[in-house]
């Protein structure tokens, strides 16, 4: 019979332990997500080169990037020149995230 009790109060110890040892992983995870200002999956980056080569995934994901979403139905030289239009105008939120990162 206390063979019986010590295996219950071993057990009982190891999934205690174990539910601790998984809220300690919790905890340090929500820690680090919450005080690390980069993100843990960084976004895609922006095509580069001269956008007359780009694909169209390629331009729809620049000017998605932008807020400046495209029109299902248009076509590559819409895009194109809608792309050309925006191309020296800076990026607002690139810019606010950069001002944030200096305060």
């Amino acid at each position: 019979m206390l063979s019986v009790i010590g295996t219950i109060l071993t057990l009982n110890f190891w999934y205690e332990n174990a539910f601790l040892a998984f809220t300690g992983l919790i905890v340090a995870v929500s820690a680090y997500t919450i005080l690390k200002p980069d993100p843990i999956f960084p976004g895609q980056d922006d095509p580069t080169g001269n956008p007359d080569d780009w694909t169209l995934g390629e331009m729809r994901k620049w000017l998605s990037l932008r807020g400046l979403e495209p029109s299902p139905n248009a076509t590559r030289e819409e895009l194109l020149e809608r792309i050309k239009l925006n191309i020296r105008a800076p990026r607002v939120q690139q810019q606010q995230q950069q001002q944030r990162r200096r305060q």
